[in-house]
């Protein structure tokens, strides 16, 4: 499964977003999150989460997440 985020870029709200996708995502599902420029790497401390990959298009970023092995 995917699990495409692209919220308002102002929303300080991220943390709890990516924790509410974490809990619905299936085991090799992944998310696939858009944004501006922020830690994602404190971001997703605390949340079963790794980064697989990122893309700079700009000022817009597009991370790829997965749950932990």
């Amino acid at each position: 499964d995917l699990i495409f985020l692209d919220p308002f870029y102002k929303d300080t709200k991220h943390k709890f977003l990516l924790k509410l996708a974490e809990e619905a995502l299936n085991p090799e599902g992944l998310i696939i999150f858009l944004h501006r420029e922020i830690n994602i790497k404190d971001l997703i401390l605390n949340i079963n989460l790794d980064i697989i990959e990122e893309r700079n298009y700009g000022q817009t970023y597009l991370t790829i997440l997965k749950k932990k092995s």
